[in-house]
């Protein structure tokens, strides 16, 4: 079934090769060299703000063909930014500061622009008041993304419960809050995290299902779920190993997603890659052939229902 990789086309996360102080003509040269591959149809970076810099990674885009994600986690993290915190002036600038970034991305010619939810509040009772205020603030960054109707809007669920501890972590809300947003802006979406959702709810085909519609892009991420290991929780560790994710695993969750999305997403390897990114790079993009070469398999020897 030669369809899993029509629909499921290869992504790479960049953040480890390019960092704030990497040299623009170093970077230029590293997105140009993923280009060259040939293999990936899609790259995330951070959002570029030096328009230089910016306007020679479209550049190198368009001529290789690519797909240009932007995430604004490294500036939410980075600046302790939350559009759900109940702090109304920590909100507003949060709020604030995702517009402009929304429009630097969308500006620069980047395809996509993806950002979290912020912290969960600490008392588990102002839940639902974090969670409607992060509805607001995505409904008010679905009418920025509006302005340009082929831009799509991303936000990807944490896990809540166990490690990163975001305001919006379950299936079911994540499903609810794409489709209010696609009120105002239809090319609205999640980006489905396999260890996000494995920590928080761990039957991943169930939230699949769930979530299949409002999938714009996929991480398949390794994690340790066992509650015990120092390593429990998301920190993005290779396939394979401790954690659940091995080849059998991914290829089932590109399986089971086939028969859930209607549409093709991208979908990445992601894993930390900072000790040496260029070996990373080559492990996960093997790892992600096998992962193809096993689905395919599968897809071929069981029928496909939703």
């Amino acid at each position: 079934m030669a369809e899993i990789r029509r629909r499921f086309s290869p992504s790479l996360q960049m953040m480890d090769f390019i960092s704030p102080d990497t040299t623009e003509d170093s970077a230029v040269e590293i997105l140009s060299c993923i280009g060259a591959m040939n293999y990936y149809r899609t790259v995330e970076t951070a959002v570029v703000c030096a328009l230089a810099l910016s306007a020679r990674f479209r550049g190198v885009c368009a001529e290789a063909g690519l797909d240009w994600m932007c995430w604004a986690s490294p500036f939410i993290n980075g600046e302790g930014l939350n559009i759900s915190s109940l702090d109304r002036a920590v909100r507003q600038r949060s709020l604030a500061r995702m517009k402009d970034l929304l429009k630097m991305a969308a500006d620069a010619g980047a395809n996509a622009f993806a950002l979290l939810s912020g912290p969960k509040p600490e008392n588990s009772g102002d839940l639902p008041e974090a969670l409607r205020w992060l509805e607001e603030g995505m409904l008010h960054l679905a009418g920025c993304a509006a302005h340009y109707p082929q831009f799509r809007l991303l936000i990807e669920p944490l896990d809540r419960d166990v490690h990163k501890r975001g305001t919006l972590g379950t299936s079911q809300e994540s499903a609810a809050l794409i489709r209010s947003m696609r009120k105002v802006h239809p090319e609205s979406f999640i980006v489905w995290d396999s260890a996000h959702f494995a920590l928080q709810e761990g039957d991943l085909n169930a939230s699949l299902r769930v979530c299949g519609e409002v999938i714009g892009h996929m991480h398949l991420c390794n994690a340790v779920l066992r509650r015990n290991d120092p390593l429990y929780g998301d920190y993005h560790i290779m396939p394979g190993g401790k954690g659940y994710l091995n080849e059998d695993t991914a290829a089932q969750i590109l399986v089971q997603a086939a028969s859930c999305l209607p549409h093709g997403v991208s979908v990445a390897v992601e894993a930390n890659l900072e000790a040496d990114p260029w070996r990373g790079e080559e492990e996960t993009r093997r790892f992600l052939e096998r992962v193809y070469d096993r689905a395919e398999a599968l897809a071929d020897g069981a029928p496909q229902g939703r």
